[in-house]
C-alpha cells in the first residue's frame, strides 16, 4: 500500500512538471486575390506562420480573372521576369512537403506542389505544416491578359 502511495505521488509530480500534452492549435489564414483597377493583389500582402504548427490557408479569388498562388525562395537579384516562373518551380516552398488542397469539389494531396490556379469566384484550402524557416515570395505569375506579377500580385510569406 505504501509503495502504491509513492508511485501515485511520483506520477502526480511528473504530470505537474510536464503539464498537459495539448496539440498545437492550427493556424488559419485567408488570402484574397483580385484586381483593383490596373493593380492586382494578395490581401494580406504578408502572411506570417509558425514553423511546425499545422496551417490552413484559404485562398479566395474575388477578381474577374484567373489567378495563381505560388510560394518560393526569393529570387536572386537580377533574375529576369522570363526566368522567374522556372525559378519559382525549382525553388517551391512546397517541394518535399506534404500538402493537401481542397476546393470546388476537388481534393488533392501532393509532395511537389508548384502552384494553385483559381478561376474567378472560386476558393481553395491549402493545408500543410510549415517546416522551412525564412522569408519567401508568394506570387501570381500568370501573364494573360497582362502580367499579374508586374501589376503588383506578389507578397511575402514569413515562417518563424
Amino acid at each position: 500500500m505504501r509503495g502504491r502511495f509513492w508511485l501515485t505521488t511520483a506520477l502526480l509530480v511528473l504530470v505537474a512538471m510536464v503539464g498537459p500534452a495539448l496539440p498545437a492549435a492550427n493556424q488559419k489564414v485567408t488570402v484574397t486575390m483580385g484586381e483593383d483597377g490596373s493593380r492586382m493583389f494578395f490581401r494580406p500582402a504578408q502572411v506570417t506562420l509558425q514553423a511546425g504548427v499545422p496551417v490552413e490557408i484559404v485562398l479566395v479569388n474575388r477578381g474577374k480573372l484567373k489567378h495563381e498562388f505560388m510560394v518560393y525562395a526569393r529570387p536572386k537579384p537580377g533574375t529576369s521576369r522570363e526566368a522567374l516562373h522556372e525559378w519559382a518551380e525549382d525553388n517551391s516552398y512546397f517541394k518535399d512537403l506534404e500538402v493537401k488542397v481542397e476546393g470546388g469539389g476537388l481534393e488533392v494531396g501532393a509532395r511537389e506542389l508548384i502552384e494553385i490556379e483559381l478561376a474567378p469566384g472560386k476558393s481553395a484550402e491549402v493545408k500543410f505544416t510549415p517546416k522551412k524557416n525564412g522569408t519567401f515570395e508568394m506570387a501570381c505569375l500568370i501573364k494573360d491578359p497582362v502580367d499579374h506579377y508586374q501589376a503588383g500580385m506578389k507578397g511575402t510569406l514569413v515562417v518563424k
